[in-house]
């Protein structure tokens, strides 16, 4: 009884505070101060053999996701496309419109042109994206290469989050 006693008392005492700290959150989120769509980390995920080396970069503006792959097969490998995994509700990109691989000063645009990414090397894909939506947003992506060294087809997944402005 003297827990509740205690509770009911503290409840009481401060119940003015509490409210004018649920105030101010409510108008802080309408003003726009507090911006929900920022809320999460921004994300590039890939499968091994692949790894993300950094943070994507979402352009509303554009139309474009970009991030930074590396090589970490141990053989060369020959890209040959990359395709959107799937049409998840609230994701973006709802189709890949173009698939480009900066690599060694030269852009190579995918399907048309195969790129060989060599053992332990960096590349940047960059992708235009149909319908990309403005603010939080997610999509993942299909990459087709082949082993140089067993001339194996593999594909890998590539989970892309972050704010697209």
């Amino acid at each position: 009884m003297a827990k509740a006693q205690a509770t009911m008392e503290f409840l009481l005492t401060y119940w003015w505070a509490i409210l004018i700290i649920i105030i101010l959150f409510g108008i802080f989120a309408y003003i726009g101060i507090t911006d929900f769509t920022r809320v999460g980390p921004e994300i590039c995920e890939a499968e091994a053999p692949l790894t993300c080396i950094e943070k994507p970069s979402l352009s509303f503006s554009d139309k474009t996701i970009s991030f930074v792959i590396r090589n970490n097969l141990g053989f060369d490998i020959e890209i040959y496309n990359i395709t959107r995994m799937n049409k998840q509700e609230g994701g973006s990109c709802k189709s890949v419109e173009a698939a480009y691989i900066k690599y060694l000063g030269n852009i190579y645009e995918l399907p048309n042109e195969k790129v060989t990414i060599r053992k332990e090397h960096n590349f940047i894909v960059v992708i235009n994206c149909s319908e990309i939506q403005k603010g939080k947003t997610f999509a993942e992506f299909k990459m087709s290469y082949v082993s140089k060294e067993t001339g194996l087809k593999h594909h890998t997944s590539i989970l892309v989050k972050g704010v697209a402005n």
